[in-house]
């Protein structure tokens, strides 16, 4: 079993940092095996799945708010391996929350951020980073109309400038071909900064190689 807890109470790491690890536990027994290297905050989900060279690993994120100390924010792959569980394979420190579950394959690995908007492409095998795309800008937003009874289709849209701002935080999101798909919050309370975010009520997907941003 994989848990997300803060070190034991005995161990004296744990005294000079107080995070959370992800920590491997005997499905027979209940004995803990191991505790991660690298932290994560309890935001973020982690993602198992299996290493270019086909070993088991998961991703674990670290940022959130509330002053969350686990840092810096980022990404780390850790291996599952025998002989190496809860080792670091490589950490990536990236400005952002990690505020939900964050995908990965044998080749990439991605980060949706909703403080700056972005979506990060990295070399899974490396923790390198490859592309950033912008959420926001050159838009496909597709909407109802309630006049015509008929969906609108406006093309090269800046979020920003409609008064909203892309917020695909909260929700669980999936990779599947070539595509990052999200959902956007409707509204948010006035402590994260008020008014609507979204577009409203959208479904979103972001190309991970062409960064094409599309939202319904």
């Amino acid at each position: 079993l994989v848990s997300v807890e803060p070190r034991d109470l005995r161990d004296p790491r744990r005294q000079a940092d107080a995070w959370n690890h992800i920590r491997g536990i005997d499905a027979k027994t209940g004995k803990t095996l191991w505790v991660s290297d690298d932290g994560l905050t309890h935001y973020n989900t982690p993602v198992l799945g299996k290493t270019h060279t086909g070993q088991p690993a998961v991703m674990i994120g670290r940022g959130g708010h509330h002053d969350v100390p686990e840092g810096p924010s980022g990404l780390s792959l850790v291996s599952l391996a025998k002989g190496s569980e809860g080792k670091t394979i490589w950490k990536a420190d990236i400005p952002g929350k990690a505020l939900y579950n964050m995908h990965w394959n044998r080749d990439r690995a991605y980060w949706l951020d909703e403080d700056t908007g972005t979506h990060r492409v990295l070399d899974s095998r490396t923790g390198k980073e490859i592309a950033v795309h912008k959420l926001g800008e050159n838009a496909t937003v597709r909407s109802y109309d309630k006049a015509s009874k008929r969906y609108v289709t406006e093309q090269n849209v800046n979020i920003k400038a409609k008064g909203f701002r892309v917020f695909p935080a909260w929700f669980s999101n999936i990779v599947v071909g070539d595509w990052h798909w999200f959902l956007c919050f409707s509204s948010i309370r006035a402590e994260y900064g008020g008014g609507p975010v979204g577009p409203l009520y959208s479904v979103g997907r972001v190309n991970t190689k062409t960064g094409a941003t599309e939202y319904l």
